[in-house]
């Protein structure tokens, strides 16, 4: 969308206005284990919480405040930050919902819950999907995605990330926000060995930086103890649950940090704070300034 036709100027001493298109995620979540801590197959970490706006009003020459959240669930904020007459406030908190754990060494599971603060204002985001634990076996459940709720687990496949959603705020569609697929692992030998095409197919990462859920054997009498694929940390400023985590795979797979995207009429030049980490194209009449890490105000003339 351009909008190099929409700048706005009032007389009487009121500020020019211009429309302004923009995308934010948190960062995404790790897997969580239950209250003690004690993880034996944990669900996929949540994406961070998602908002897309195609039409804001801006105002040149005012502040706006723009914090990127760290992975493992940090904020991120765009809002109006001076004497605007057109305010905005956008605080993406939280995570679109952790997958369920299959078991923990007490016994404990956490469920999948979303938690979306600006629903209101039309954030988006889904629960994770719920574990499966016949004997022997424990599969977890998927984090929820900003586009879909995590999968549930199905006998020995561990559920996979729920979707992303896909923009083209920067001139090419891109996903962004996938849940962490869950972990599984099993101990028993009378559940047959999980073939190398099952184990490429457990636990996936959802579409928009998830990243896979981890896989082991714990079973030493076929003599294949041990780990079976590592998981994988979300993706870098899309918002993606980290894999889950467990048995042979105890270090933490982190979730993806956020980002701030804004795209605006290519006759404006926006100023940068020192705090803030970004790059800005230039898509036919617009520019894209995408912000990647830091936190500090901007502003446009």
């Amino acid at each position: 969308m351009a909008f190099g036709r929409r700048i706005l100027s009032f007389g009487g001493g009121a500020a020019a206005t211009f429309t302004l298109r923009f995308l934010g995620i948190a960062g995404g979540e790790h897997s969580r284990p239950h209250s003690s801590g004690n993880g034996y197959s944990l669900g996929g970490g949540g994406a961070g919480e998602y908002i897309e706006k195609t039409s804001l009003l801006g105002e040149l020459s005012q502040n706006y405040q723009v914090i990127v959240g760290a992975g493992n669930g940090g904020d991120t904020t765009f809002r109006t930050n001076g004497t605007q007459s057109n305010t905005f406030s956008f605080q993406l908190t939280g995570n679109s919902g952790f997958g369920a754990n299959a078991y923990v060494f007490d016994g404990g599971r956490s469920p999948g819950a979303a938690t979306l603060n600006e629903s209101a204002q039309g954030s988006v985001g889904f629960a994770g999907g719920n574990y499966n634990n016949p004997g022997g076996w424990f599969g977890a459940g998927g984090g929820g995605g900003a586009g879909g709720a995590g999968v549930d687990a199905i006998f020995k496949k561990a559920g996979a990330g729920g979707v992303g959603v896909s923009s083209d705020i920067t001139g090419s569609a891109v996903f962004r926000g996938g849940g962490g697929g869950g972990y599984s692992a099993w101990s028993d030998d009378s559940i047959a060995y999980m073939s190398t095409a099952e184990v490429n197919a457990s636990g996936l990462g959802g579409n928009g930086g998830g990243g896979r859920g981890g896989v082991s054997d714990n079973d030493s009498d076929d003599g294949s103890q041990g780990s079976r694929r590592n998981g994988q940390n979300g993706t870098a400023n899309t918002g993606g649950g980290g894999g889950g985590r467990g048995s042979y795979h105890f270090t933490q797979y982190n979730g993806g940090s956020g980002v701030v995207i804004v795209r605006y009429p290519n006759t404006l030049t926006i100023t940068v704070g020192s705090g803030l980490t970004s790059t800005t194209t230039t898509t036919g009449t617009d520019k894209v300034t995408t912000f990647t890490a830091g936190s500090d105000n901007i502003s446009f003339a």
